[in-house]
């Protein structure tokens, strides 16, 4: 009993009693008020009218609306207050996922139309319909409980103009559609929004200075629309607000085209400012100094010049500064930096070349670690500076064309980061001998070209989907395993170093490869037997190098000049995907940066870069030993827009198709064996610019054409005797009347009926004209005295004109 009565007057035991109450009681009124009936036919009645290929909506079965995928309800009354039914299907555009499928992307969308069943949800807050296809949208405009309402990707072209009545939204996505015209000042009644979001979008002209009137928004959105102009009234606007909350503006990606002044008036609560990819102009904005809480900072993609001033050293809140892609010049030092305890990364490049200095003190260490360093066009070196090597935890490295002509130490690689993902490290003069096997297991980018490395290929881990080393001195074999090793890698250029020995067949097992380049090595033997069965490759380039043996059947775009090929061309070539249709960017490789090839065309060796790289459709199989004929089936490569085959040893005929190469540019066919007459299809390549079929056995006459009569010089036909015709010796006969053909005298009949009818037509104007006149003064004596009069009278006033002008004269003298 005493135990009871203890326990009775216990604080703990009463205060457990309580909570157990209030417990049960959220239970009962949670299993009581599970799903309003009404709302749950609404519901159904909009699935109706909608298509769910991916079964999506499976789970709407049943009576408890609540517990179906994508609604939420109020758990004390029972009303659906959510519908979040946005597609999580990974977006193509954000890439990254090697699994994406383009079927099951669609599959993921809702499509149908939007009813008025919806209206029902009295107590609807929050809409998300983001990313399906729905049509009738402005329905949900009506909906005026909704404080979140996310349209985005919906397919909409006409912009909701019944939005403007949901004056309790907070949060407005209507991004990633087509909506055109200005932007709607209407939105402006919308004053309890927080964030508003119409990026990527077709929205053009001035941004309206009403929209300043935003005092409550905290994130702004415009990226990627055609707006250009109303920038300085859009942040004035927002400067007048007594308490101003704006923390992220985002503009890039318009057509502004104004000066970035030092007084313009920027919102100092900004945390995220993104301007880049416009056309704004002038020196860093000396205000932007002020912007204390400032986080991320985005200039990169326009026409801004001048120094940067040492007030950037100011934002000591900066974690990421993009100052990429503009024309900065003078000097950084460590004032710039060192305040800047946060930074996490730093894109800073010149479209000039390095008229931007890093002028550091050598043993400067920094405060901060990067996980971002993008610096190209820059002065960084000579010396590989320590405030560099102190930095470890790195996952992207790009220190491109900086002038560093200094050696690495070896322990910069070691302290590395081993989730380092891009090593960009090209266009300098670094002296380094790496090690054979990385130790970056998530690298799949790396560029070490045009520097001077040396020593044995290294090796990445088996993520690596692109290797840039081209000129370097790198030596030895390609390691007999490196296709295993690096089985994703989509390109590899290895061109212009000092490899030897054979081409190893384990480069046939990578399956993804699109552009191999393995010229101006020491490379020699024959193509292993694999690359016959190996599909997929785009372009191929072993030019340069002392190769020997056929040419495989399954080859990709062709650069195999200068070697020892021998044997015949495959008429597989034909199977070449990228040359048989209209030239186009097949080539779908993300290469960030240049790639280059050389071919022998129009007279020389020119040198292509990754941004021409992806229209010049090319084969060049010049200075081999080939034999046999000229493949016809070559002619089906339509898109084909150079042609080198010479200094082999081909016989016979040019195709007579040859005509069908309607995008040639470049034929080369020169110091072969080639016989007969140069087909007449040949004068149909009217982009044809340069030819070169000196040094065969070619007859007959060369063809005419429009284009042909533009190529003048007679050295493209020299060599071969038997050819006559412009820009050569005239034809035998050509000087004479040539002897008619059937058609030729057809034509010859038609010519003499015209000088004949010719002929009459001028007797009988003669005779009209003649016996007009002359017979009719004959004849009627009046009109001849008349016309004699009129003579003579003409006759004396022309003397009396030229005496009245004589006598003149003659006073003035």
């Amino acid at each position: 009993m005493d135990g009871f009565h203890a326990c009775l007057f216990n604080p703990t035991f009463h205060l457990n009693i309580l909570l157990f109450l209030v417990l049960a009681s959220s239970y009962l009124s949670v299993t009581a008020k599970s799903c309003i009936e009404e709302e749950r036919g609404a519901l159904l009645s909009f699935k109706q009218h909608l298509a769910d290929p991916s079964g999506r909506l499976s789970s709407w079965v049943g009576q408890d609306c609540c517990q179906w995928e994508g609604i939420s309800c109020d758990n004390r009354t029972g009303h659906a207050t959510k519908i979040d039914l946005r597609s999580t299907y990974p977006d193509p555009l954000l890439g990254g996922d090697e699994e994406w499928n383009q079927s099951a992307y669609e599959r993921s969308f809702l499509t149908g139309k939007v009813t008025s069943s919806l209206l029902t949800l009295k107590h609807l807050s929050y809409l998300d319909l983001s990313y399906n296809n729905f049509q009738g949208i402005q329905i949900v405009c009506q909906l005026r409980t909704l404080s979140y309402l996310n349209i985005s990707s919906v397919g909409e072209s006409e912009f909701p103009k019944s939005i403007f009545n949901l004056t309790n939204l907070q949060t407005l996505d209507l991004s990633k559609n087509s909506f055109t015209g200005p932007f709607p000042p209407q939105l402006a009644s919308l004053e309890s929004l927080k964030h508003l979001d119409l990026s990527k979008n077709h929205l053009k002209g001035r941004i309206p200075k009403l929209l300043g009137n935003f005092c409550k928004l905290k994130t702004l959105n415009l990226a990627r629309n055609e707006f250009d102009g109303g920038i300085q009234e859009l942040l004035s606007g927002f400067s007048n607000c007594t308490n101003n909350r704006l923390e992220s503006l985002d503009l890039s990606s318009n057509e502004f085209a104004t000066e970035l002044s030092g007084s313009l008036r920027v919102p100092t609560s900004l945390q995220h400012l993104d301007l880049g990819s416009n056309l704004f102009w002038g020196s860093f904005p000396t205000s932007f100094g002020n912007l204390s809480s400032l986080k991320s900072l985005n200039l990169m993609g326009n026409n801004m010049n001048g120094s940067i001033p040492e007030s950037l050293g100011q934002l000591s809140e900066l974690v990421d500064l993009d100052l990429s892609e503009n024309s900065w010049e003078g000097i950084l030092t460590e004032t710039h930096l060192i305040n800047l305890t946060r930074l996490r990364s730093i894109y800073l490049s010149t479209e000039r070349a390095v008229p931007l200095i890093f002028n550091m003190t050598y043993e400067w260490i920094p405060p901060f670690q990067l996980h971002t360093i993008y610096i190209v066009n820059c002065g960084v070196g000579p010396a590989f500076p320590v405030w560099l090597q102190s930095q470890t935890e790195l996952l992207d490295v790009v220190l491109r064309s900086t002038r560093i002509s200094d050696s690495i130490p070896e322990e910069w690689f070691f302290n590395l980061s081993s989730k380092l993902e891009i090593l960009d490290l090209s266009h300098n003069q670094i002296r380094a001998k790496l090690q054979s096997q990385l130790k970056f297991p998530n690298m799949y980018y790396m560029d070490l070209s045009h520097n001077q490395f040396e020593g044995p290929l290294p090796l990445l881990s088996s993520n690596a989907t692109q290797l840039y080393l081209e000129s370097n001195s790198f030596s030895g074999p390609i390691p007999s395993n490196f296709g295993q090793l690096m089985p994703k890698l989509s390109v590899l250029n290895l061109a212009e170093n000092h490899l030897n020995g054979t081409i190893p067949s384990s480069l046939c097992d990578l399956q993804n490869l699109q552009i191999l380049s393995l010229r101006s090595n020491q490379l020699y033997g024959e193509f292993p037997d694999a690359w016959s069965v190996w599909p997929g490759i785009g372009v191929v380039d072993v030019a340069y190098n002392n190769l020997s043996g056929n040419i495989p059947s399954s080859m990709g775009v062709p650069n195999l000049g200068h070697n020892n090929l021998s044997g015949i061309i495959p008429k597989c070539l034909k199977n070449l995907t990228a040359l048989s249709s209209y030239p186009s960017d097949n080539y779908t490789v993300y290469m960030p940066y240049d790639l280059q090839t050389t071919i022998t065309a129009k007279g020389s060796e020119l040198v292509y870069y990754r941004t021409a790289l992806e229209w010049v459709y090319s084969i060049d199989l010049s200075s081999n030993n080939l034999e046999g004929e000229i493949p016809e089936e070559m002619t089906s490569l339509i898109a084909l827009g150079t042609l080198n085959l010479s200094r082999n040893q081909l016989r016979g005929n040019i195709p007579s198709t040859i005509g069908n190469l309607r995008w040639l540019e470049t034929l080369d066919l020169s110091h072969n064996r080639l016989s007969g007459q140069i087909p007449q299809s040949y004068s149909s390549l009217s982009l044809l610019a340069h030819v070169n079929l000196s040094f065969n056995n070619l007859a007959g006459r060369i063809p005419s054409g429009n284009q042909l009569q533009t190529l003048e010089d007679p050295s493209i036909y020299e060599g071969n005797p038997l050819l006559c015709g412009v820009p050569l010796t005239k034809c035998p006969g050509d000087e004479t009347l040539p002897f008619p053909s059937s058609d030729a005298g057809d034509n010859k009949d038609e010519d003499d009926n015209g000088k004949l009818w010719l002929y009459v037509s001028i007797t009988l104007g003669f005779i009209t004209g003649f016996w007009g006149v002359c017979g009719t003064l004959i004849v009627k004596k009046l009109w001849r005295y008349a016309y004699f009069r009129f003579f003579d009278d003409m006759k004396d006033k022309v003397a009396l004109a030229i005496a009245l002008k004589v006598a003149q004269l003659q006073r003035k003298i």
